[in-house]
């Protein structure tokens, strides 16, 4: 199976298969980001206003970058040093990100 690739930019994100686009989204659709940590991987699953769900993990190229565009199109935002050390030794979800009414 080939690797998978985030790709984000100031107006929408998507993850890719090879060159193959398998899922994406934009910012503006996002209502909640959760995150877990499964083993030694952290997962990020962003939920979209179409009741679809965008999922990435922190060992595919381009986590950093997706991080990044999130902190600055998504109003408040946490930055990963606020909510990773949340993980740590946790089991379940935790929502770091719930868009403002």
């Amino acid at each position: 199976m080939l690797p998978e690739l985030l790709v984000a930019t100031e107006f929408d994100f998507s993850r890719l298969r090879g060159t193959r686009p398998v899922a994406a989204g934009q910012w503006d659709d996002v209502l909640r980001v959760d995150a877990e940590r499964e083993g030694v991987v952290v997962t990020l699953r962003l939920s979209l206003r179409d009741g679809t769900t965008f999922t990435a993990h922190d060992d595919a190229p381009g986590w950093d970058d997706l991080l990044e565009h999130a902190e600055s199109a998504l109003p408040a935002f946490p930055g990963a040093r606020d909510w990773m050390p949340q993980l740590n030794g946790t089991t379940g979800v935790l929502t770091i990100y719930e868009r403002p009414s």
